[in-house]
């Protein structure tokens, strides 16, 4: 690293901690072969995602290139404003952290169905269930499809892999991460997602009740 010039460098990793002795060592180098360097901490959700996984980036020019904004040089932040050229506003991480900005971020945010490889056939209501149907899902979501006799690709038998039992549901439904299609946030998966049920990543509703909540009957939900 010593030997390169006119060097950009751009690191993303999910977590940070500062005291950690990699995060330390790793701004120790850079500083010494000459680099100047901007430290974020940046969340899907501020882009417009509904995604809650904030990952850590670090931004890295070996002078005499510069950032525009010299004044960000050294700092964490926890807003994406100042990549946009706004210099004059810079948002506090106390301010960004708040549960009043979180859920300006939430609202701001495309719904789930948005980043869903559905296919809209109906958008319509069942009035009967009061369920929003959206179990009809593209190839590209899930691979091969089962073929009726004309040739035409089923989607339903695909699915039945995904679906979480009902009983599961019953029983551990509380500490499950349901959202559905007009959700604006899902949470972040983990290695362990289905095979733990708490903390591992969100579940999709494939219909969706009226009224929203641990009382509202979910016949299903697919992974």
């Amino acid at each position: 690293m010593g030997h390169m010039h006119g060097f950009f460098l751009l690191l993303a990793n999910p977590t940070l901690d500062k005291k950690s002795d990699t995060h330390t060592k790793l701004i120790e180098i850079l500083e010494k072969t000459n680099f100047v360097i901007q430290e974020f901490i940046l969340s899907p959700l501020q882009f417009g995602v509904p995604y809650s996984r904030p990952r850590y980036f670090c931004l890295a020019k070996r002078k005499p290139s510069c950032f525009q904004n010299h004044f960000l040089n050294n700092k964490l932040l926890q807003s994406p404003i100042p990549l946009f050229g706004h210099d004059d506003t810079i948002v506090a991480n106390e301010h960004d952290q708040s549960q009043e900005n979180w859920d300006k971020l939430l609202q701001s945010c495309e719904p789930v169905q948005k980043f869903l490889e559905f296919e809209n056939h109906s958008n319509q209501s069942d009035t009967e269930s009061g369920c929003l149907d959206t179990t009809h899902v593209s190839t590209e979501a899930f691979g091969d499809l089962e073929k009726n006799d004309k040739g035409n690709e089923l989607v339903g038998s695909s699915l039945d892999q995904y679906f979480v039992p009902l009983s599961l549901i019953e029983r551990w439904g509380s500490a499950m991460d349901i959202v559905y299609p007009d959700s604006k946030r899902c949470c972040c998966f983990t290695k362990s997602y289905y095979r733990y049920v708490k903390g591992t990543g969100s579940l999709l509703a494939t219909v969706q009740p009226k009224k929203k909540g641990k009382s509202s009957p979910i016949d299903g939900a697919v992974s």
